[in-house]
């Protein structure tokens, strides 16, 4: 499992064997877990460049996922933008 360490000691990420495991017993604990986790995070749906204007300080960490430019076909929605 590659994944990034949690609150409590425990990871979360991606298992790429086997089926994907969903535990209806702990999922408020999971939700809980994922409410922590997110808690001051947040996600945008703006040009790049707009995000890192609106949001770049010192302490700021940005994951800017771009465009798959000739991959428009891989998705289920389609996109006006790009």
């Amino acid at each position: 499992m590659a994944g990034v360490m949690g609150r409590y000691g425990r990871s979360y990420g991606t298992v790429m064997s086997g089926t994907p495991r969903l535990n209806l017993t702990t999922i408020e604990e999971t939700l809980l877990d994922a409410h922590w986790r997110l808690e001051k995070v947040n996600v945008e749906c703006l040009d790049a460049l707009d995000c890192i204007r609106r949001y770049d300080r010192q302490h700021t960490l940005f994951f800017i996922d771009p465009p798959y430019v000739g991959g428009e076909d891989d998705y289920a929605v389609h996109f006006d933008r790009y």
